[in-house]
């Protein structure tokens, strides 16, 4: 089974047309706020975040609480927009505009080393060359 969560009713409404043009029986669809989950320590056996991780304001506690609600064993994935560093930072200006525009996002959260630092099990790939795009992942043990 699968629950998708989300604060927007909109992208709900998205979802569940989704779900029924695909024919999913196993998808549940919750209203909520990513940092504050309504659901029992350690219930789920993966938790994976598509572009939402750095656009809520507690975006640390976001995580936190996808590691909460995580079990031993299993993984925490994101795909999000990655803060530039090193040479990559003068592109900066154009590239958070874009992003601000195209995902909403704001410039400031590292999502990826945040969810580095949750365990030592774990691995961050950035799209090169500009490492706009990452997906991050740990395993919780």
């Amino acid at each position: 089974s699968l629950v998708g969560v989300d604060l927007t009713r909109e992208m709900l409404d998205r979802a569940r047309k989704r779900i029924v043009h695909q024919g999913w029986r196993n998808v549940e669809l919750l209203e909520a706020d990513a940092a504050d989950l309504p659901f029992e320590d350690e219930s789920f056996s993966a938790v994976c975040s598509t572009l939402a991780l750095s656009i809520i304001p507690e975006w640390r506690r976001g995580i936190a609480q996808a590691w909460r609600v995580l079990k031993p064993g299993g993984r925490l994935a994101a795909f999000d927009v990655a803060p530039l560093d090193g040479w990559r930072r003068i592109l900066a200006p154009g590239t958070h505009t874009l992003n601000r525009f195209a995902a909403g996002w704001r410039p400031g959260p590292d999502v990826a080393a945040a969810i580095a630092d949750l365990s030592p099990n774990h691995e961050i790939a950035r799209q090169p060359p500009l490492g706009v795009w990452m997906i991050a992942w740990a395993r919780k043990d």
